[in-house]
């Protein structure tokens, strides 16, 4: 499983390309075209891959907080109708 961070995902974004009309000192052609879009996708692929990621930890670290709050509260319970039954 790679590691991934809000700020790698950021970066990614930032990385995106712009369309900017420049100046551009490449070959050009269907070459340049394939490995931009290789580029790009590839980008892409990277950041959805992150999101999921990172949405699956929050998801997860939702449940096991809801979980443990929850045994927790039956601990308690379990504990405190103990003390009543006994004398």
């Amino acid at each position: 499983m790679n590691v991934i961070t809000k700020a790698m995902l950021d970066q990614l974004r930032a990385e995106r390309m712009r369309k900017n009309a420049q100046l551009d000192y490449t070959i050009g052609g269907p070459i340049q075209a394939c490995v931009v879009s290789t580029i790009e996708n590839e980008r892409e692929t990277k950041i959805k891959q992150g999101e999921n990621i990172l949405q699956n930890a929050l998801h997860d670290m939702e449940r096991e907080q809801a979980l443990s709050s929850h045994k927790g509260l039956a601990k308690v319970h379990f504990n405190h109708s103990k003390q009543e039954i006994e004398p």
